[in-house]
């Protein structure tokens, strides 16, 4: 699917109401895929802000939500590495953070959670007849992940080397 690229676009304002339709849809389709509901609206409208930057306050304040539920959503997508906490200098609160590469860094890191999942698999085949019906379906989800160790670093670096094409520069 292509991307649309908007360097050469011209400046307009931010249509606020659209924005705001939009990190409630996104925020639908990351909960649809397993995030919990809380943390995918926190983390969209941390993607929806100008700097990607935001206290817990701001947040809570955009998203019509308690502090506690901010406090966690963000305590979730730091453990899963969606987001980091910043203090600025002089600052007294954290400042939580989406990083230009959260999409390339949250996929190079799920090597580790598929290389345990492939290990498990191998436990549970072993307590399984080889011929079973069970042991096809634990062998071919053992393949599947094994196939993505394998191929997430090219993906990664293929996406790289686009995304420093359509930017005119190195990562």
């Amino acid at each position: 699917m292509p991307t649309r690229h908007r360097d050469d676009a011209p400046r307009r304002s931010v249509d606020e109401e659209a924005l705001r339709h939009f990190v409630e849809d996104f925020a639908l389709e990351l909960a649809g895929a397993g995030m919990p509901r809380m943390a995918a609206r926190t983390f969209s409208v941390l993607l929806a802000s100008e700097d990607g930057s935001l206290t817990a306050r701001e947040i809570a304040g955009r998203l019509g939500v308690s502090a506690a539920a901010v406090s966690g959503a963000v305590r979730y997508l730091e453990r899963v590495d969606m987001l980091r906490r910043r203090r600025l200098p002089m600052e007294r609160v954290d400042r939580y953070v989406v990083e230009d590469e959260t999409w390339f860094h949250t996929t190079a890191t799920q090597t580790a959670v598929l290389a345990t999942l492939v290990a498990t698999l191998e436990e549970g085949l072993t307590a399984v007849p080889g011929d079973s019906a069970t042991a096809a379906r634990l062998d071919q989800a053992q393949d599947f992940f094994a196939y993505l160790i394998e191929e997430l670093p090219r993906l990664v670096e293929d996406w790289r080397e686009r995304r420093g094409a359509r930017t005119g520069g190195g990562e």
